[in-house]
């Protein structure tokens, strides 16, 4: 955990100095760990397909939400890293991982997981 927030803050000062040093004119790439991240847009629905959004959330890599009992969600660009789906309401219990280049919209959460997911982390590194 410690190495995490050393790593985060190591990645905030790099930022802040290539903000000043550059007047923020530089461009934005996902793959850089130093550069602004994009902000993502998740969207929960109650029932399976997209029906019934329940909640919109913009999340903050590695921490945990809580949205209630969703049935399918769409994770939008940029589809960098994965997002890992839990049964409890604070991100504890049974999990699934998808891995937002290939699985950004799990469309029925009970067909293929035989349950519905209440909260989530959003984590931008690969899986």
């Amino acid at each position: 955990m410690f190495k995490l927030q050393l790593s985060l803050f190591i990645s905030l000062l790099v930022n802040i100095f290539l903000t000043s040093a550059f007047g923020d004119k530089r461009p934005i790439d996902p793959s850089c760990s130093f550069c602004s991240p994009s902000k993502h847009n998740f969207q929960f629905f109650a029932e399976s397909y997209y029906k019934n959004k329940i909640s919109e959330i913009q999340p903050v890599p590695y921490q945990c939400y809580y949205v209630g009992k969703f049935s399918s969600a769409i994770f939008s660009e940029p589809c960098v890293g994965y997002v890992r789906m839990f049964d409890g309401c604070d991100c504890s219990g049974n999990f699934a991982t998808r891995e937002m280049k290939t699985g950004y919209a799990p469309g029925d959460n009970m067909k293929d997981y035989k349950r519905l997911f209440s909260s989530f982390i959003y984590i931008p590194d690969k899986v």
